[in-house]
């Protein structure tokens, strides 16, 4: 009976069924397909721009790497610079002071001298340490 049923009114539908999902699972096949397709080809397009950056970072790394160091020399050259100026200006201090101390007794450098002199005197003066 079934078999009857079979090859007289559902075989028609059957394979008209079948068809119909043979059809779509190709379509479906073919859609997943070109989809994977263009996906393959983003990943290479990625991948090479992937290259591309790590090139471009391992470059700016370098630069970065570079600088730092020209910085790290040039904050050392400060500090010595910074340290002799100090040193220098210590020295010029104890100098005057010492000059000060030396001339504390003497009666002519004690005695005020003439607006003028004392014009003349910081015009020649080069030197900037103050007391």
């Amino acid at each position: 009976m079934i078999g009857k049923l079979l090859t007289s009114k559902a075989l028609p539908w059957l394979s008209g069924g079948l068809v119909v999902l043979i059809l779509g699972l190709l379509a479906t096949v073919y859609a997943l397909h070109s989809r994977n397709s263009a996906l393959n080809e983003k990943v290479g397009t990625l991948n090479t721009e992937n290259t591309m950056l790590a090139e471009s970072l391992r470059s700016q790394s370098e630069s970065y790497q570079a600088l730092a160091t020209e910085i790290q020399k040039r904050d050392e050259l400060i500090a010595q610079a910074q340290q002799s100026r100090q040193t220098s200006e210590r020295k010029f201090r104890e100098q005057i002071e010492a000059l000060r101390q030396a001339l504390a007794d003497d009666e002519c450098a004690g005695r005020p001298h003439p607006p003028a002199v004392a014009d003349i005197l910081r015009a020649g003066s080069s030197d900037r340490v103050q007391d």
